[in-house]
């Protein structure tokens, strides 16, 4: 039987399709890997640098660079270095077989400060003076002037938009850049420009004519409070609560808590003397100590919160921070109030908590002693102790309920990822060698043995650390926290630089 051209050049068409399909599952299963979740690692050998993908490992014509930043699914890796005094801007990017055989090419010569776009197509840079603000486009490899005789610039990695001040007839005046347009001036007469960010959005307070207004990277400014009398800006987080002292008509001072959609009043501030923690996110809750009369001292402590009632205000009791040291800190995931505290100068802490409940808090709880410290993660809070003996340290996790669950013994370092979702633990070291597991939410995943004390980079996504070290070097390998097997990326590295 005869098959005609077309079906005979279909058939072979459809076959190529197939397999090509298949190596690409095989590849992704290979080295465990979603096809949406790409991993990227910059790494040393010796004085060559190099960067990893699931396509392979590059050579970068960069020697030596401070900063490096993977922009979009790890499309791009935006990266500098210093040459004889003076930083230049490089990028590569990864998608494309060309780019990485190169190793990268230079964006721009002679820069200040420089960050990437979320996407990673664009980065916003200054000259060194730090007066002129530029955008460059990988695609078309050109840069842009875009402001000139800028008074303050701000700006961060991973963010569409750049703000900056620039004196004009003798007011200050905000302006806003974001990816693809021009600038536009958002406020003119601005005073006391505040500007926070973290790996998901940025966000600018500022003052004109006494009042306070809120702008992000998109949308018009929102005023937020008439002639704040303070605004506690060492408190605030993007996208939480910012807390502030408003004079109300009332003879005494008020707080108020702006949550990002209105301000509400939550507790009267008069003889106000310390503010010892605020809730970032959340429900609005602070802890506040007001002045006895006659008493110089901080005394009366109480706790200011939102309950489904409204604002509440709730006696701590005596005896509540009355150690010697102390701190106090809000959780999360449960809604609860920590607090550490010694009775003796120089003594280890004890650990207490008390629960936000819907119209007060719970009574006292005491969780445990020996605390060394407590890192607040987005699910709950990881405390360090000190275990039987005082020789070694273990992390204990407060989740849920009234006790801790130990989750590692006998550490020797620890890191938060950026997105604050799992903390990375190094235990059991011995000759600069140890264990490395992923700690999250109240699981702990081991991921590796051999592991290098100070080789572990942590990303939002992913871990890069070196074991089997000997001579200097070792073998690098990349885990997603914990998730799968980690994946074997080269040998002979001497550093992990930077993690996607």
């Amino acid at each position: 039987m005869k098959v005609s051209r077309s079906k005979l050049a279909f058939t072979v068409l459809l076959g190529t399709l197939t397999l090509a399909a298949a190596l690409v599952v095989s590849w992704f299963h290979l080295f465990n890997v979603r096809p949406n979740e790409r991993f990227a690692v910059v790494f040393a050998r010796g004085s060559q640098l190099y960067v990893a993908v699931p396509e392979g490992s590059y050579a970068l014509r960069v020697t030596e660079s401070m900063t490096q930043h993977f922009g979009g699914n790890a499309d791009y890796l935006w990266l500098d270095q210093r040459d004889d005094n003076a930083v230049h801007l490089y990028v590569m990017q990864l998608r494309d077989g060309g780019a990485r055989r190169i190793g990268g090419v230079r964006a721009a010569e002679d820069v200040g400060s420089w960050v990437a776009s979320r996407c990673g197509q664009f980065a916003f840079y200054t000259n060194l003076a730090g007066n002129q603000l530029s955008i460059h486009n990988s695609h078309t490899g050109n840069s842009e002037l875009i402001a000139e005789r800028m008074s303050a610039v701000f700006m961060a990695q991973g963010q569409d938009a750049a703000y900056f001040t620039r004196r004009e007839s003798g007011a200050m005046m905000l302006y806003r850049v974001q990816v693809n347009r021009e600038p536009e001036r958002v406020a003119g007469v601005v005073e006391d420009v505040r500007f926070f960010y973290d790996h998901l959005r940025a966000m600018v307070f500022y003052s004109a004519a006494g009042n306070l207004y809120a702008l992000g990277s998109n949308g018009p400014p929102v005023f937020v409070a008439e002639s704040p009398e303070q605004v506690l800006f060492e408190h605030y987080q993007p996208g939480g609560n910012l807390y502030m002292l408003k004079d109300n008509g009332q003879p005494q001072l008020q707080l108020y808590v702006y949550d990002g959609v209105s301000v509400q009043r939550l507790a009267n501030a008069g003889q106000l003397q310390v503010i010892a923690a605020v809730r970032a996110h959340g429900r609005p809750a602070a802890l506040l100590a007001y002045e006895n009369e006659g008493e110089q001292d901080p005394r009366g402590w109480r706790l200011a919160m939102m309950t489904e009632l409204g604002p509440r205000e709730i006696p701590m009791g005596e005896g509540f921070a009355g150690g010697a040291q102390w701190q106090a800190m809000f959780v999360r995931t449960p809604e609860v109030l920590l607090t550490q505290e010694s009775n003796v100068e120089g003594a280890t802490f004890g650990l207490h908590g008390y629960e936000l409940l819907q119209h007060g808090i719970s009574q006292r709880h005491f969780l445990g002693t020996q605390v060394l410290g407590t890192v607040i993660g987005r699910f709950g809070a990881y405390v360090v102790r000190q275990e039987i003996g005082g020789a070694r340290m273990g992390i204990y996790v407060y989740h849920r309920g009234e006790t801790m669950q130990r989750l590692v013994n006998d550490v020797h370092a620890h890191f938060l990822t950026p997105s604050e979702n799992a903390l990375l633990v190094l235990h059991d070291v011995e000759d600069e060698i140890g264990i490395l597991t992923a700690c999250v939410g109240a699981v702990a995943h081991r991921i590796a043995t051999g592991v290098r004390a100070g080789s572990v980079q942590a990303g939002n996504h992913f871990a890069g650390y070196i074991n089997t070290w000997e001579n200097g070097a070792g073998t690098l390998w990349l885990s997603n926290l914990g998730q799968r097997p980690p994946v074997r990326i080269a040998d002979g590295v001497t550093a992990v630089l930077a993690v996607n």
